[in-house]
């Protein structure tokens, strides 16, 4: 490996390095809402919300590992062609294979990584992270419940109260069990607390009523209490099954490419998850293709531009207009159809041709030569000789 591929290529690695972490807190940032929520309403621990946290990073960087490839490497070859680097390379003798090679390279890396991420991180982490968030949803305290609103709890209960008293009491309390089908339970109170023992959920009701009605005879019956303790769950912990149904981020490939029959899914569920295992084949193919392309892009344009800096929007108007075209396909192509498109693996090949075919260009192009008007003229005799 030359020294000149060493330099651009620990350049562009070094960049995507910068890049992943960078774009990856910012584009985290949307999903974490419902965690600080879940964190101050005392759903998760603190711990738990800085795993969940995590979890959710391999899905962020498989969904834009092609735009964060594209925008290291062009950000490198960017700046070699504003410092003239590029220029003094070709004039000294390299050619532009040998200019695309480190970058080439990188996004090879950058393709590597992202094949990682989507054939066994992606489905191992998003698995996880599901499991934290459902048995999070169904824990139950004093912070999680709402005054004013109507609380669903997990086993058919249903929670509302008006207020809470300074000592933490809630006020005009309404509880509506529907865990019996067919025997719904209305239990009314002036106040009322949770209790948590080691397993249970209870709610601890003072001065209320309750309504039973009774099935046989369709009649209600009526009861009046001080104090009654009426239980309204269990505690969930990570050890509960808990029978959530899977989405097709958790799946692997091979169950993606061929959903089994026992699932029953409708054939365009069938066609959506076929849509996403064959996105987890074209998204690391499409970051060596976007890495090739924006060599091409810019050592095309770097001997046409005098202000280098007119090729960041060329280059994004190019890269962005390719991977919005590619995303708005795929949404379309799942809601209004039932079948996978092959034709969809063109779009890699094609940012593939475009990108070898700027660099082809490249090569084909003659050097200028140099002006015979300045070449300087052979010496004449000299005075002295004549």
């Amino acid at each position: 490996m030359s020294v000149l591929t060493r330099y651009i290529l620990k350049r562009c690695l070094i960049t995507m390095v910068y890049t992943v972490f960078a774009m990856g807190f910012v584009l985290i940032l949307p999903h974490v809402e419902p965690l600080i929520r879940s964190l101050a309403i005392g759903q998760i621990s603190f711990s738990e919300f800085w795993i969940m946290w995590f979890l959710l990073y391999p899905m962020i960087f498989y969904l834009q590992m092609p735009l964060i490839v594209a925008f290291s490497i062009g950000l490198v070859y960017l700046l070699m062609a504003r410092d003239k680097e590029i220029t003094m390379a070709l004039a000294a003798g390299a050619s532009p294979i040998r200019l695309a090679k480190p970058g080439a390279l990188a996004a090879l890396v950058g393709a590597g990584v992202c094949a990682l991420l989507s054939l066994y991180l992606l489905p191992v982490t998003i698995l996880k992270f599901k499991d934290m968030a459902f048995v999070a949803a169904k824990r139950v305290n004093a912070k999680s419940l709402e005054y004013g609103k109507f609380n669903a709890i997990h086993g058919g209960y249903t929670v509302y109260f008006r207020g809470r008293t300074d000592s933490g009491y809630m006020q005009d309390v309404i509880l509506k069990d529907a865990s019996k089908p067919g025997i719904p339970v209305m239990v009314t109170a002036k106040r009322g607390l949770l209790n948590f023992d080691k397993a249970d959920i209870s709610l601890i009701l003072f001065d209320g009523t309750i309504q039973k009605p009774i099935k046989k005879s369709g009649t209600i019956n009526l009861f009046g209490f001080s104090i009654f303790r009426y239980p309204i769950g269990k505690k969930f912990t990570y050890d509960s099954p808990v029978g959530r149904a899977w989405g097709y981020f958790e799946r692997h490939i091979g169950t993606l490419l061929d959903p089994p029959q026992s699932l029953n899914l409708s054939q365009r569920q069938r066609a959506a998850w076929m849509m996403e295992g064959n996105k987890r084949i074209i998204n690391p193919i499409m970051c060596l293709g976007y890495g090739i392309l924006i060599i091409g892009i810019i050592g095309w344009f770097n001997a046409r531009v005098r202000n280098v800096y007119w090729i960041i929007p060329i280059a994004l108007l190019i890269v962005l207009g390719i991977h919005s075209c590619y995303i708005i396909f795929l949404s379309a192509y799942v809601k209004f159809s039932s079948d996978w498109p092959e034709i969809l693996y063109g779009v890699p090949a094609l940012v593939f041709v475009d990108g070898a075919l700027l660099l082809y260009l490249m090569m084909r192009e003659k050097k200028p030569r140099p002006r015979r008007g300045g070449e300087r003229p052979e010496p004449g005799p000299s005075l002295a000789s004549t």
